[in-house]
């Protein structure tokens, strides 16, 4: 599976009650998911032509993802902010984001298959919705409530098929019925059962399985999605199983291990108990999520001083050595180094380096010259690290501005006793 074998898609109702627990805290109370949205076929998308709609290979490198924020009702903002949260995660570990919000511009389901489109990741924040039945009852669940318009599971299933990556994760949070319980449940005593909330999972999963993604996360805990996230791209050989078994509420006193209906290799598993059902997997347990790694030099100094001490004419430090590193993958990397100044040397000024935790690389050391002209005045230069290899490298220019101080006098040494201990 490549880069692209990721999608991940977020289903995120607004809110209604006591104040939104963050994932994995036991201080603040659950609150149930907003009222979920009877879905409309009146208002679903007209046919797509996806021919006219852009090839996943015309995407380019990298992780994509593609950020959908719905109408979410009274705790829209609160919503809002926990999209912000989980797409702020997607870009700090370098992946590409492409927005569209509810309330800023319109937009419709063409425009997101289009973005989607060869995307890693999927993330929309929306209403829960049901097509049949009651809300305490529903028939049919899934899909999505753009604001203005409807998106049913099967438009899921012609919109996304073979444009994402098939062997994709999806993640719901807050999203009625997606983990279980719905606003509506608190109606009825003791509801739903186990099976009815199965049921509703697997009937939300339904259309991401069909498509062949490899596991469907759902909670209602707001920051669920952005630990999930950052568990999925962290983690060294984590399988979806783990991911689901290390974010909160998972309780394995509450666990109930079930079977996906119509597919043997894909697990259903809910974490809670009878009206209350927070947290759920549908999926393959030991599928192991690829984390691409791209390779990114390591941040090297702003600026870099020497002190040129007239009277004993010693300069402190007497040279800087720096060794780059890559700290995003463990590819090796080559560079070199150009100057900009005739009062110091670099040498080496090409080398190898790897990942800081994998071994030692090559550095260099910028050594300063005693100053023959203008010997009482200060100077400044230059060094620019340009990694050559492998192309396309994060931060792969740096420079560092040098500086060279003239002092009079001498530099003040401290001497340190030295203790001996028998």
């Amino acid at each position: 599976m490549t880069a692209r074998g990721l999608a991940v898609l977020l289903l995120v109702a607004g809110l209604t009650g006591s104040p939104v627990p963050t994932a994995r805290s036991l201080d603040k109370g659950m609150r149930a998911p907003s009222s979920a949205v009877p879905g409309s076929d009146g208002q679903r998308p007209v046919h797509q032509d996806l021919s006219i709609l852009s090839n996943a290979e015309t995407q380019g490198d990298g992780l994509r993802a593609v950020a959908i924020f719905g109408d979410g009702g009274v705790r829209t903002e609160d919503n809002r902010a926990d999209m912000a949260h989980a797409v702020e995660v997607l870009r700090r570990h370098n992946v590409s984001v492409d927005t569209f919000y509810f309330g800023e511009h319109d937009f419709g389901w063409s425009e997101v298959v289009d973005a989607a489109t060869g995307d890693n990741f999927l993330l929309y924040m929306g209403h829960g919705v049901y097509w049949s039945g009651s809300c305490t009852h529903p028939e049919l669940v899934g899909g999505f409530h753009l604001g203005k318009s409807f998106v049913h599971p099967d438009d899921i299933r012609t919109g996304l098929s073979g444009r994402m990556a098939s062997d994709a994760a999806v993640i719901l949070s807050h999203a009625c019925f997606s983990a279980g319980t719905s606003a509506c449940d608190a109606e009825v005593p003791n509801w739903p059962t186990a099976p009815e909330a199965a049921r509703r999972v697997g009937t939300y999963a339904a259309p991401f399985v069909d498509i062949g993604v490899q596991a469907y996360f759902a909670n209602n805990y707001s920051g669920s999605t952005a630990a999930i996230i950052e568990t999925l791209l962290t983690g060294d050989g984590v399988t979806a199983g783990d991911v689901f078994q290390s974010i909160f509420p998972y309780d394995p006193a509450r666990f109930q291990q079930l079977e996906y209906p119509d597919a043997s290799e894909y697990a259903l598993w809910l974490s809670g108990e009878t009206g209350h059902w927070h947290h759920a997997f549908v999926g393959v347990p030991d599928y192991v999520f690829p984390v691409e790694q791209i390779a990114r030099l390591g941040p090297l100094p702003e600026s870099l001083t020497f002190t040129y001490f007239l009277s004993d004419t010693v300069f402190l430090p007497s040279a800087h050595t720096l060794v780059p590193e890559n700290v995003g993958s463990t590819e090796p990397l080559k560079w070199e180094v150009t100057s900009d100044g005739d009062w110091f040397i670099v040498e080496p000024t090409a080398g190898d380096s790897c990942a800081s935790s994998t071994c030692v690389g090559e550095g260099f050391s910028i050594t300063p010259l005693e100053p023959h002209k203008d010997p009482q005045v200060d100077r400044s230069g230059v060094i620019t690290l340009t990694v050559t290899e492998p192309e396309g490298t994060e931060d792969g220019v740096q420079a560092i501005d040098l500086h060279l101080r003239i002092a009079p006098g001498s530099p003040t040494w401290i001497h340190l006793p030295l203790l001996l201990k028998h």
